[in-house]
């Protein structure tokens, strides 16, 4: 099964929070989840991160595919407006 490779972006230190998805989709919602859910900097600071997508991973061969440059999925700040 193939699935994507996300990564959150921290505007002010870099990329982190490595996660697997089926589908951009999913990505987005989940990250949008995720920051109305959190009582912290990812909620108050929302327009700091980003989601995009880095690569694909295959769980059939173990083979890990990136992406050319990273891929905007979502933005935070459109998350809280």
């Amino acid at each position: 099964m193939m699935l994507n490779v996300y990564a959150i972006r921290d505007l002010r230190s870099g990329f982190f929070g490595l996660t697997t998805e089926q589908n951009d989709y999913i990505a987005a919602r989940n990250f949008a989840n995720a920051i109305m859910e959190s009582h912290g900097v990812l909620f108050t600071h929302a327009s700091d991160f980003q989601l995009f997508r880095i690569g694909s991973f295959d769980t059939d061969t173990g083979i890990l595919t990136p992406e050319k440059l990273p891929v905007l999925i979502k933005d935070g700040k459109d998350v809280v407006g």
